[in-house]
């Protein structure tokens, strides 16, 4: 488990802070469980053979940001520290 949120220990936040890299990153989830995902960290390229920059092929969804907090206890007006995506529909 990692934490990939929009909070000040966010896995994102560290790895930039520490690297020097932007604060973004990419999550590949595998099509499968016989295959493995990979995640990337800053701005690309995301090299994974020689010359072969992996962000070129990638398909994006676009993360949103809830403007209100999901957390049952937060304090009002703040905004959520989660990830969410779009959802038209379920088939």
């Amino acid at each position: 488990m990692a934490p990939l949120g929009r909070t000040k220990i966010a896995l994102p936040l560290m790895l930039s802070s520490a690297f020097s890299f932007s604060r973004k990153f990419a999550i590949c989830l595998p099509s499968s469980n016989t295959s493995t995902g990979v995640i990337f960290f800053g701005d690309g390229p995301y090299n994974l053979l020689p010359n072969v920059d992996a962000s070129q092929s990638l398909t994006y969804t676009p993360l949103l940001s809830n403007p209100v907090h999901t957390y049952t206890a937060a304090f009002g007006g703040e905004p959520s520290y989660e990830y969410f995506i779009g959802v038209k529909s379920i088939t």
